[in-house]
């Protein structure tokens, strides 16, 4: 983050050297030349302000130094090799959600939304409390306040007990886990003290989605002002607020996912097209779990197929996350006739910050415009079916639609090889390659049992006869009765025809007839019913019995 403030200032010089550049070529009056002594009064102004950058910005192994004159510009070194093309990850971004969060985000990008904590949040007295006292130096924290114009003030005292000047800069600063932009540069005479402030800008507050600040980190970075010299880094220093008690961390990861191995998360959430002075930006979401404090840069950023300048450098603490912008140069966009970004192709490259040794170079990712949504289940690059929520990677469990079907999802993806009988939330499910059968009717067999299915869905509430493939069970509960046999009577009062009907092991025999006990008693059957409609003589068992109104009377 702070080599982008960096990179703004030097753009900024050079969009002043070119109109001076431009009004000396034409010619100008009198007016006009005291605008452009403003214009230089300015350069110098900055130029001499250089000194307060919180960092020494240095080339890692993929940049070069290019000097002009005072300034070092870093540019990326060529290295002459491509990337294979079955490196690359294609990414298809959300355009609804995209909109969304990034409208928010372009409000105070720029810390244009006025009021924004202001109205938000309200001063929080916090312990006045000595943070630092080596080297002769003490700063003491005596007060948060939230109404600043540019962001909420950590109000300090700082005291310089030596014989030479200092300056105090802030390093690493994060609020409730993310990554935030600070100002503060304390120029501190010999034996002198002052009231000074550390300001989180409230654009990059808003951009994280923090309205309640619960806990600060940072460090500090102390120099002689003269020299230059570091005198001394702190440790990490943590202030915690009366919010931090009942306070829920939070970390707003939807989008869609460009890398997520080795303890690093990059998630992209969207294209904003007005957040820059210099240029269309890219949001993107990064989440460090190495135990490294890394700084995390783009290479080989080309956008329909035309290679680009960008900004982007974020320092990314280990446990941190952050939201930051990689900004496409609107000049390069420009100068290749790009109206329309389509498609955007970079790789992220992570470095430690201590010892700019590289730790991962990540694939090509290949992000393509205009946005498509994710929500629900979702057919991935690599064939798997996977659940989101707000392009979202969402662990869920359950039964979720798709397509107009319903499909068993287990940890966020579709158990394609969920067959028969499935439990889900007191509801047993029958599936077919992980849907739901909504169209089949009928017995499934499950755990050496059959059990009764309507429209996909064990029918545990069912008693009675049900036809099957041509044959009639008996069902209680929704399970077949195997150890029902002989003469049953369909009741009434399970919805039944009030006959009785000759079973065997729960399935009515509609093949048998001859006589068959129940109760002590001696029925004759026709076709698997109790045929109570008959009198006359049967022969059984090579005997004849009379049988009056279906009972064989002795």
């Amino acid at each position: 983050m702070k080599k982008r403030v960096f990179s703004m200032i030097l753009a900024l010089l050079i969009l002043i050297s070119l109109s001076i550049s431009a009004v000396a070529d034409d010619g100008f009056d009198v007016e006009q030349q005291e605008s452009s002594d403003t214009l230089e009064e300015m350069a110098n102004d900055l130029n001499q302000d250089l000194d307060i950058l919180d960092e020494d910005v240095l080339p890692n192994e993929n940049e070069t130094i290019v000097e002009d004159g005072d300034v070092v510009v870093l540019e990326p070194a060529s290295t002459g090799e491509s990337i294979p093309e079955e490196n690359k990850e294609e990414l298809v971004l959300d355009e609804e959600n995209v909109n969304s969060d990034v409208d928010e985000f372009s409000n105070v990008i720029d810390g244009e939304e006025e009021g924004y904590f202001d109205a938000a949040m309200e001063s929080v007295a916090i312990d006045q409390a000595v943070l630092f006292d080596q080297e002769g130096i003490r700063i003491t924290a005596k007060n948060l306040e939230t109404d600043g114009w540019s962001g909420p003030e950590l109000k300090m005292l700082f005291e310089n007990n030596t014989n030479r000047r200092v300056t105090v800069q802030c390093r690493n600063a994060s609020v409730n886990g993310y990554m935030i932009d600070t100002i503060m540069s304390c120029d501190l005479a010999a034996g002198k003290k002052a009231n000074d402030s550390l300001i989180f800008v409230k654009s990059s507050l808003a951009q994280a989605g923090i309205d309640t600040i619960a806990n600060m980190e940072f460090s500090f970075h102390i120099f002689d002002s003269d020299t230059w010299d570091t005198i001394i880094d702190s440790e990490m220093i943590s202030i915690d607020t009366p919010a931090a008690a009942e306070y829920e961390y939070t970390f707003d990861n939807s989008g869609n996912s460009v890398y997520n191995e080795n303890g690093l998360e990059f998630v992209v959430k969207g294209l904003n097209t007005d957040s820059s002075l210099f240029g269309p930006s890219i949001v993107v979401f990064l989440r460090n779990s190495t135990g490294l404090d890394l700084t995390v840069q783009v290479r080989d950023v080309s956008v329909n197929g035309f290679m680009v300048n960008s900004i982007f450098s974020c320092d990314l603490m280990n446990g941190k996350c952050a939201i930051d912008t990689i900004t496409l140069m609107s000049s390069d966009l420009e100068e290749n006739c790009i109206s329309e970004i389509n498609e955007v192709e970079l790789y992220f490259h992570v470095f430690t910050m201590a010892g700019w040794n590289t730790v991962v170079d990540t694939p090509v990712v290949k992000i393509v415009f205009p946005i498509s949504q994710k929500d629900g289940l979702v057919r991935d690059d690599d064939g798997i079916y996977r659940y989101y929520e707000n392009n979202k990677f969402v662990p869920f469990s359950g039964i979720a639609d798709y397509q107009g079907g319903s499909f068993f999802v287990a940890n966020g993806v579709l158990c394609s090889d969920a067959n028969g009988l499935n439990l889900y939330d007191g509801v047993w499910y029958f599936l077919s390659q992980g849907q739901v059968q909504k169209q089949y009717s009928g017995l499934a067999l499950y755990d050496g049992e059959w059990f009764y299915i309507v429209e996909g869905i064990l029918n545990d509430s069912k008693n009675g006869l049900i036809l099957y493939d041509g044959g009639q069970f008996l069902v209680a509960a929704g399970r077949i009765c195997y150890d029902v046999s002989g003469p049953w009577q369909n009741s009434i009062n399970i919805g039944g025809d009030n006959k009785w009907y000759f079973l065997s092991e729960g399935q009515v025999q509609t093949q048998y007839t001859g006589l068959a006990q129940y109760d002590g008693a001696w029925f004759y059957i026709i076709g698997g019913l109790l045929a109570d409609y008959y009198t006359g003589t049967v022969e059984y068992n090579g005997s004849q019995f009379q049988v009056v109104n279906g009972q064989v009377v002795f």
